[in-house]
C-alpha cells in the first residue's frame, strides 16, 4: 500500500508540473490575448489553485516562474476588464508571502539576467511555435481534400500564429540592451561571474509594481485591495525585499503624489472648526454619503485626505524600517517642505487660521515612529545646541512660535493647541527642542551658597526631601529617553553663558504676564500648555518652572516669577474696583454655568484672568504634590528630585 500511495504521488506531481508547464506555455499567447479570454481563465486557475492547495507550492521552479510572469501581466491597462481577476489573484500571492515571508526573495528579479532571459526565451518560443506551425501546415495539406471546410480556420490559426512569431521575433530583435550584453560576452569568450553582475544590476519588484498600477484604478474596490495587498508586503521582515521596495519601485513617489494632490484640493474656504471638530478618519472605512458630505463645504474632499494619511501612516508602521525611514522621508520631502510650508508661511490670517488646523489635525493622526519623526523635523529643525534671542534659522519653527503671540487670537490660540498636541507625542526631540536644550546648563541660577532658610527647607523635605516620584502617565513615554534623575551638578555647568529660555517659553511667559488683560480663552490655553509643560519628569523643567526657591540670576525669570508680578500688578489694580469680591463670585458663578448671563459687568477681562490665575496656581501646586508624592518611578533613569 505505501508503495502505491509513494507511486501516485509521484505521478500526481508529474501532472501538476505538466500542468504548469501547460499553463506557462499559454501564458505566451496571454500577452496577446490569444485565444481571447485566456488571460483571466488562467488568473482564475492560478488563484484558485494557490488558495485551495495547502501544501507550499511557490517554492518550485515549475510554480513562480509562471506567477512572476503573470504578476507582470497584472495592471497594465487600467480597467481592463479583468482587473477584478488580477487583483484576486495578486491578493493570494500576496497572502502567501506573508505565511511564509523567505518566499518573496523569489519575486525579486535581477533586470539584466531578466532581460538575457527574455531573449532566450523569446527565440526558443519562436522556435517553437515554428515548429507548430510546419507541422500544422503538413497536416493540413493532407487533411485538404477529406476537410475541405477547415481551410478557412486553419489559415486564420496559422496567420495569428506567424503574427505572434512576428512580434516575438521583433521583441527579441529589438532590444538593445540584450543585443549589446550579448554581443559583448561572445567577444570576450567568457562567462560573466555573478558577483559582478550583481555589482551592476538592480531588482524588480513586479509585485509591487503591479499592485501601485492597479492602485490607479478608478474602481474604488480594487484600490482598497491593492493598498491592502501593500501592507502586506511592507510588513515583509525580509531586508533585500524592504531595501528593494523603497530603491526600486514607486510607492513612495504613489503615496506622496496623492497627498499632495489631495491636499491641494482642499478648499480654502473651509471652517477650522469644522476641521477641528470633525471625527475620527480611518482609512478604508469611510462611507459615501451625500447627507453627509452635505455638514458643511468641503467635507468630502477633507475625509479624502485624511484617510489617505491614515493610509500612508499605517502603511509607514507597519512596514520594515529601511522601507518605513525610506517613505517618511519622501513625505517630508515631497509633502511637508514644497506643499504644507508654503501655507504655514503666507500671511493670510484666514489662509493662516486654516492651515494651522489642518497641521493640528495631522499631528493627532499620525502615530508612526518614522513619520512622527519626520513632521517632528519638519516643524522644529534638527538643532541640539541652545537659542540665542536673535536666532530665527528655522523660519518655520520660528514663525510658528510667533503666532502663539499673534493680533489674532484665533490665530494664537489654534498654535498654542497645536503646540499642546505636539507635545503629547511620544518624541524626545520635541521636548528638548522647545524647551530642555536651553535649561541644560541650569545658567538660569545664580551661583551662590544658599541662606539658611532655605537650608531648614530642604531638611524638612519640602523641595528635594520627597523622594519617590512622578507620574506614571507622563513617564510613559518618556523611559526611553534616559533622563538624568538628578539635576546637572552646578560645578559641571557653565554659569557664565548668558540665559536664554528660548524663544518658546518667552512667548508663553510674555503671554502669562499679560493674563489679567487677555480673553478668556486664550489665558485657558496659555495655562494648558504650561500645565503640560509642568508635567514632564526631568529634574531641570521641575526645577525651573516648579521650584518657586531657586535663586535666579540677575536678568533672568521663571514661571513662578512671572507669577509674582502678576500678583503684584493684581493687588494695586483691585484697589480700584469698587466691590471687587461681589463681583469675582458672580463671574465664577457664570463660567461654572451656575446663574445664567446677566448684565455686563465692569473690568470682566480682569476678573476672569484672576479666576484662571487661581486655577491655574491649584493646578501646578496638584502637579507638584503628585510629582513628590507618587510611587518609586517605573525606570532608574527617571528623576527623583532627590
Amino acid at each position: 500500500f505505501y508503495v502505491e500511495a509513494k507511486r501516485l504521488c509521484i505521478l500526481f506531481y508529474v501532472i501538476l508540473l505538466r500542468i504548469f508547464l501547460t499553463v506557462a506555455f499559454g501564458c505566451v499567447s496571454v500577452c496577446f490575448q490569444c485565444p481571447p479570454g485566456m488571460k483571466q481563465q488562467v488568473l482564475v486557475f492560478y488563484t484558485k489553485l494557490l488558495g485551495r492547495i495547502r501544501q507550499p507550492l511557490l517554492p518550485h521552479i515549475n510554480v513562480y516562474r509562471p506567477v512572476q510572469k503573470l504578476i507582470r501581466l497584472c495592471g497594465e491597462v487600467l480597467a481592463a476588464p479583468t482587473e477584478n481577476e488580477e487583483i484576486q489573484f495578486l491578493c493570494i500571492v500576496c497572502a502567501k508571502l506573508k505565511q511564509d515571508p523567505y518566499l518573496v526573495n523569489f519575486f525579486l528579479e535581477n533586470k539584466s539576467a531578466r532581460d538575457m532571459g527574455f531573449a532566450r526565451a523569446g527565440q526558443a518560443k519562436t522556435n517553437v511555435l515554428r515548429k507548430t506551425l510546419d507541422s500544422k501546415d503538413q497536416s493540413s495539406e493532407t487533411q485538404k481534400a477529406e476537410a475541405p471546410d477547415s481551410d478557412a480556420s486553419a489559415g486564420l490559426c496559422n496567420a495569428t500564429g506567424r503574427a505572434v512569431i512576428g512580434q516575438l521575433d521583433s521583441c527579441t530583435e529589438s532590444s538593445p540592451q540584450n543585443a549589446h550584453l550579448q554581443h559583448s560576452l561572445n567577444k570576450m569568450a567568457i562567462s560573466p561571474q555573478p558577483r559582478a553582475i550583481d555589482r551592476c544590476q538592480t531588482q524588480d519588484y513586479n509585485l509591487v509594481n503591479s499592485l501601485l498600477n492597479l492602485s490607479k484604478s478608478p474602481d474604488g474596490r480594487i484600490v482598497v485591495k491593492a493598498s491592502e495587498g501593500l501592507m502586506l508586503l511592507v510588513s515583509l521582515p525580509e531586508p533585500a525585499a524592504a531595501k528593494c521596495l523603497a530603491e526600486n519601485t514607486s510607492l513612495c513617489q504613489l503615496l506622496t503624489d496623492r497627498l499632495c494632490t489631495l491636499y491641494r484640493a482642499l478648499p480654502q474656504s473651509i471652517d477650522p472648526m469644522d476641521i477641528e471638530s470633525l471625527e475620527s478618519v480611518n482609512w478604508g472605512l469611510d462611507s459615501y454619503s451625500h447627507k453627509e458630505d452635505a455638514a458643511f463645504s468641503g467635507k468630502r474632499p477633507l475625509i479624502s485626505f485624511l484617510s489617505w494619511l491614515d493610509y500612508c501612516d499605517q502603511l509607514i508602521k507597519e512596514a520594515h524600517k529601511l522601507t518605513a525611514a525610506a517613505m517618511a522621508r519622501a513625505i517630508r520631502e515631497e509633502f511637508f517642505v514644497p506643499v504644507m510650508e508654503p501655507q504655514l508661511l503666507q500671511t493670510s490670517e484666514i489662509g493662516i487660521l486654516t492651515s494651522i488646523s489642518l497641521l493640528n489635525r495631522i499631528i493627532r493622526q499620525i502615530t508612526s515612529h518614522a513619520m512622527l519623526q519626520e513632521l517632528v523635523f519638519f516643524l522644529l529643525g534638527e538643532q541640539r545646541q541652545p537659542e540665542t534671542p536673535g536666532d530665527s534659522k528655522h523660519q518655520l519653527r520660528y514663525r510658528l512660535i510667533e503666532h502663539c503671540d499673534h493680533l489674532s487670537d484665533e490665530i494664537s490660540i489654534m498654535t498654542l493647541r497645536m503646540f499642546e498636541h505636539l507635545l503629547l507625542k511620544p518624541n524626545e526631540h520635541i521636548i528638548y527642542s522647545m524647551v530642555l536644550r536651553n535649561l541644560e546648563e541650569r545658567n538660569y541660577i545664580e551661583n551662590k551658597p544658599p541662606c539658611q532658610e532655605d537650608k531648614d527647607i530642604v531638611e524638612n523635605g519640602q523641595i528635594a526631601g520627597a523622594n519617590r516620584t512622578s507620574f506614571r502617565e507622563c513617564c510613559g513615554n518618556c523611559m526611553r529617553w534616559d533622563w538624568p534623575g538628578m539635576p546637572k551638578p552646578l560645578e559641571k555647568c557653565n554659569l557664565e553663558a548668558t540665559f536664554f529660555e528660548g524663544h518658546f517659553l518667552k512667548v508663553l511667559f510674555d503671554r502669562m504676564g499679560r493674563i489679567l488683560d487677555q480673553p478668556y480663552d486664550v489665558n485657558l490655553q496659555v495655562t494648558s500648555v504650561l500645565s503640560k509643560l509642568s508635567l514632564f519628569p526631568h529634574p531641570h523643567i521641575h526645577e525651573y518652572l516648579l521650584d518657586p526657591y531657586i535663586n535666579l540670576a540677575p536678568g533672568c525669570r521663571s514661571l513662578f516669577s512671572v507669577i509674582v508680578r502678576v500678583v503684584g500688578d493684581l493687588m494695586l489694580r483691585i484697589q480700584r474696583i469698587p466691590d471687587f469680591t461681589p463681583k469675582l463670585l458672580l463671574v465664577r458663578k457664570r463660567l461654572l454655568g451656575f446663574e445664567s448671563d446677566g448684565p455686563i459687568i465692569d473690568h470682566m477681562t480682569l476678573l476672569e484672568g484672576v479666576i484662571v490665575l487661581e486655577e491655574f496656581c491649584k493646578e501646578l501646586a496638584a502637579i507638584a504634590f503628585v510629582k513628590f508624592h507618587s510611587p518609586p518611578p517605573l525606570h532608574p533613569s527617571l528623576p527623583c528630585f532627590y
